[in-house]
């Protein structure tokens, strides 16, 4: 979490947040690791100002780990994911589900399935693949994990890489909505980690 902090914290998100205009991003925060452990950590909150960007990294950093159990279950973290929606009252243009993990699922339900059926709905799952103890990772985040409209995967080679890797992501998926010429709708973030 002090790794996304940081990223959010940057100036290279703020400029990238800066030149959506007057568009939105809603963006939430979780937890995950095995069978039935998700938890939100930060609920939807609109970034519209530097400051609520900085008080949303501040809430991330305060906030302790929410499992010790490291099972894997991605495709479960994906369902909880999901469900987030829901719980946003703001019609947004795109939604984007933000998977950041070092293993591959190893418990719960198949992620494949899974991300078929949310990028249906016309969600995009993305990731980051922290490589340190997989080198083959970022392949089996492309193959089962990411989906959707202009999905991607980026790569982490150790965990003290995490910070540059996540802040380059971010601005990859905040500056596209620039590009696609819809400055004042909002969008949608959940990130999950």
């Amino acid at each position: 979490m002090s790794g996304l902090a940081a990223a959010l914290r940057s100036e290279e998100v703020a400029s990238a947040l800066a030149a959506v205009g007057g568009g939105k991003v809603y963006v939430s925060a979780m937890h995950w690791s095995g069978t039935g452990q998700q938890a939100e950590i930060a609920p939807w909150t609109m970034f519209d100002s530097r400051e609520s960007v900085l008080q949303f990294a501040d809430q991330l950093e305060s906030r302790p780990r929410s499992f010790d159990k490291f099972s894997t279950a991605i495709g479960e973290a994906l369902v909880f994911a999901d469900a987030q929606f829901a719980k946003l009252n703001v019609r947004c243009r795109r939604q984007v589900i933000d998977v950041s993990g070092d293993g591959r699922s190893n418990e719960g339900w198949s992620p494949n399935l899974i991300r078929d059926h949310v990028v249906s709905r016309g969600v995009t799952i993305n990731a980051l693949a922290i490589l340190a103890n997989d080198k083959q990772l970022k392949g089996y985040f492309q193959r089962y994990i990411i989906g959707g409209s202009g999905s991607f995967v980026m790569s982490a080679d150790r965990f003290v890489d995490y910070p540059e890797a996540i802040k380059r992501k971010l601005v990859r998926e905040i500056l596209p909505p620039l590009a696609a010429g819809h400055p004042r709708v909002p969008d949608s973030q959940t990130v999950l980690r």
